[in-house]
């Protein structure tokens, strides 16, 4: 397995960033939402995916997950299998292509989720939803009441097509 692509420190480029993330997790002030943007292969999703996977870690370690506790094992089998487990869910908006498809992803996200245990969500290629009439919106109306537990990163390659309304609500 490897274990290593899933720490800060392995990753090349922008330090000043992924010090800036790291950090806000270390101090457990990473914000709820959160878009990471940039062109292919600059981190986004592996960025995200350490994120995702430190803020559901039974035992973080300098804002970076310890790798050894059971969450951290399950996460890291999903990631590099299905793309979920119980606490970290990996989305790809490509190919969701209608509004139903929205409808039933909100749901998931802001309306099934309860407890106290950390619910990640990494939705990739988030600016696909612009081909949804009404995606952006039905996102929009739901931010402002997320659960406390429920952390939603967004990555996309295409800035540009995301709502300034929803853009304001995220940490970018």
């Amino acid at each position: 397995m490897l274990k290593n692509k899933y720490r800060f420190n392995d990753l090349i480029g922008n330090a000043v960033t992924l010090n800036l993330v790291r950090r806000s997790l270390a101090s457990n002030n990473f914000k709820n939402f959160s878009i990471f943007g940039g062109t292919y292969g600059v981190g986004k999703s592996t960025t995200a995916m350490i994120a995702g996977m430190t803020l559901t870690c039974l035992s973080p370690l300098n804002g970076e997950p310890c790798m050894q506790c059971h969450h951290c094992k399950v996460n890291l089998i999903a990631t590099e299998q299905s793309g979920s487990s119980p606490w970290l869910h990996i989305v790809n908006l490509g190919i969701k292509n209608k509004f139903e498809d929205m409808q039933a992803l909100i749901k998931e996200v802001f309306t099934y989720q309860s407890g106290s245990e950390p619910q990640v969500f990494i939705f990739e290629e988030v600016h696909a939803i612009a081909k949804i009439k009404g995606g952006f919106t039905a996102f929009l109306s739901e931010i402002d009441r997320m659960p406390s537990n429920v952390y939603v990163i967004m990555c996309t390659t295409e800035m540009n097509v995301i709502p300034r309304e929803l853009k304001s609500r995220a940490v970018e």
